[in-house]
């Protein structure tokens, strides 16, 4: 029986059960934001954030904490 080596292929990859997200945090954030025509400073007034955290949440810099 021949490997894949044996072929000269590479041996290929299977993930089984993979998650793959369909958009980080950041992108969902904006995306909404972009969706209600509101500039990042209007979304962090309406959510009382700082201009500067909203934006390295939307760059995902910044992973969002839930209280």
């Amino acid at each position: 029986m021949n490997s894949y080596s044996d072929l000269g292929a590479p041996h290929p990859t299977v993930v089984w059960n993979a998650v793959v997200p369909v958009a980080t945090w950041g992108q969902v954030i904006r995306r909404e934001r972009e969706q209600r025509g509101w500039s990042s400073r209007e979304l962090a007034r309406r959510a009382k954030l700082s201009y500067n955290s909203l934006s390295l949440l939307e760059r995902d810099k910044h992973a969002p904490r839930i209280t």
